[in-house]
């Protein structure tokens, strides 16, 4: 078979990590695929580029002229809770479950994409073993975030009100200082999973509420044996167990909320019980493991089709043809606006430093704990 020739921009939060073929397959989880072994790696002239919602940048836009103006197949990899704009990526891997577009979306499943070698095998604490791990958790409850999102702030308040909570993160931090690198450590989710297994619950909640869209502090909450305290996909349920976490969409109200944490806070035989649950069931195991099937299969269509841009139909092209021969600072302006107003209507605060707050000074996990 032919070579096939390949690029990714894609950042894993922000960070370059994929600079050759292994490290692409890797990130998008498809080390083992039979087509793997024809892919070549070609920044300059690639047949396939995948992209991420960092198109949405000037930088990003550069970038996607320029594959676009070679006529590469463009292939939008969406890391946050965004919509891809299927008239300019010919295929888009998404994290809304309902999105179709003829062949060309597939999702990858949260519990694939962020899978660690801590999680796999799921959860294999027993009742008896939750309840001895529950003498050495001094501490009530924490929330990590570097940025504002009014919802999960509210919740922050809201619990407040019960008891104290730690804030570890740039956002609302109340401790002083911030742990180690903070947000920007090598490998955010083991060290994330370090600090919330000192803490019997974990505010585990997302930027926004979009239909699909986990992220990983769900399951770092899960990894850590510290009960979530989850608010984001409204059908997260069908998803993970939930017997394993608190969703916050059960409930009509603060006070309700509340009341619940509570109760749980107070018995700890309950406690037990949650942080002792299988993170999925067995059919939604088996449910994450067939989406994942089909996502490789995607893949592998891909690039086992004849190199040609997917029909969008005429207005598309208009649009597009539009879209590569206007002002690029006309343009990243306007959809920069879109995507962080639309898909995350509160990021834009966190660019500005009059609304953010400065923690400079650090300590270690182990400084603060032992304090």
């Amino acid at each position: 078979m032919r070579e096939i020739r390949v690029y990714c921009t894609c950042h894993s939060h922000g960070k370059s990590i994929i600079h050759d073929v292994p490290s692409m397959l890797k990130y998008l989880h498809v080390e083992d695929i039979e087509i793997a072994k024809n892919l070549v790696w070609d920044p300059e002239n690639p047949e396939y580029v995948f992209l991420s919602e960092l198109v949405y940048t000037y930088k990003g836009m550069k970038q996607l002229r320029k594959y676009a103006r070679k006529n590469a197949i463009l292939i939008f990899f969406a890391e946050e809770a965004v919509y891809p704009d299927m008239n300019i990526f010919d295929y888009a891997i998404v994290m809304n479950r309902e999105l179709t577009v003829s062949d060309r979306v597939a999702r990858i499943p949260p519990s694939i994409y962020w899978k660690t070698d801590k999680s796999l095998g799921g959860n294999t604490l027993t009742q008896e073993q939750a309840k001895l791990l529950l003498k050495e958790r001094s501490r009530f409850c924490n929330f990590i975030y570097s940025h504002k999102s009014p919802e999960r702030d509210d919740i922050f308040h809201a619990l407040s009100k019960y008891k104290h909570i730690d804030s570890l993160g740039s956002h609302l931090n109340n401790i002083g200082f911030l742990l180690g690198e903070g947000r920007y450590v090598s490998n955010w989710q083991d060290f994330s999973v370090q600090i919330k297994n000192k803490y019997k619950f974990s505010i585990a909640a997302e930027n926004s509420c979009f239909e699909g869209y986990i992220s990983e502090k769900l399951l770092t909450s899960f990894q850590a044996h510290t009960v979530p305290i989850y608010w984001g996909d409204i059908k997260v349920s069908q998803e993970y167990n939930p017997e394993a976490f608190i969703n916050c969409n059960d409930y009509k109200n603060f006070d309700e909320l509340i009341q619940r944490v509570k109760e749980i806070d107070e018995n700890d035989d309950l406690w037990a019980y949650i942080v002792s649950q299988p993170w999925q069931t067995e059919s939604q195991e088996k449910n994450s493991e067939n989406e994942y099937a089909n996502y490789k299969k995607f893949i592998e269509n891909i690039f086992s089709n004849p190199v040609k841009r997917c029909s969008k139909g005429g207005w598309a092209y208009i649009y597009t043809l539009w879209l590569m021969e206007h002002d690029l600072t006309f343009f990243t302006y306007v959809f920069n606006r879109i995507y962080r107003y639309i898909n995350h209507p509160f990021n834009i605060i966190h660019k500005f430093n009059i609304f953010k707050q400065r923690v400079t000074k650090k300590k270690t996990l182990e400084e603060f704990f032992n304090d």
